[in-house]
């Protein structure tokens, strides 16, 4: 005999045993009754095409939710901000006085801010993953593509990404055009293409 609760399916009126077998999760603490397994995609599928419809019919509450959640979001932002700078209130203290002495390094400070924001989006843009950059790694067995010594990824020996074309004259950001290079070689290289740079280093090694 089972000991499993029966548990109603609010969607089909059906009854069965509260387990998993017949409902994505077991019997709530409240006892509530739920829809049982066959019929939440059913439900799921319904409540979007309800959605869509309702949106659709009226473009204004769409476009008025979303308005909302923006102002939502801005206002929770400003209210993170107040409750960041009142538990660090002796660290932006400090910023404060070393903007004061020292403006010039908070230009600094402020530049190098917006230029990892640039960089961090350009990686997000880039048509080439990390996976596309393993890949090239391996096939250079970890050695520069110029120079042709190992990668120790310290100092001027880490590896870089470098376009062989570059993109100044014309290269693109197709992964033919991708190889892997030390820090040494990718500085030294310029805007030069990889046959030239190439002829450079046999000539001033």
């Amino acid at each position: 005999m089972s000991n499993f609760t029966l548990k109603l399916c609010r969607k089909c009126g059906q009854s069965f045993p509260a387990t998993t077998e017949h409902f994505y999760q077991e019997k709530k603490k409240s006892g509530g009754p739920t829809f049982c397994s066959p019929c939440i995609p059913c439900r799921q599928a319904t409540a979007r095409t309800a959605a869509s419809t309702r949106y659709h019919d009226n473009p204004e509450l769409y476009h008025s939710r979303r308005a909302n959640r923006s102002e939502d979001q801005k206002e929770a932002k400003r209210k993170y901000n107040q409750r960041w700078s009142y538990q660090n209130r002796q660290q932006k203290a400090e910023r404060s006085r070393n903007r004061a002495v020292s403006p010039e390094a908070a230009v600094r400070r402020d530049r190098a801010k917006v230029v990892r924001a640039k960089e961090s989006r350009a990686r997000a843009s880039r048509p080439y993953k990390s996976r596309d950059l393993i890949v090239i790694a391996g096939r250079q067995q970890g050695f520069c593509y110029y120079c042709q010594r190992p990668f120790d990824f310290a100092g001027l020996s880490r590896p870089t990404v470098d376009h062989r074309t570059p993109k100044a004259r014309g290269g693109t950001d197709d992964l033919d055009n991708i190889v892997l290079a030390c820090l040494n070689c990718n500085q030294r290289k310029g805007p030069k293409t990889a046959d030239e740079f190439q002829a450079y280093l046999r000539e001033y090694p």
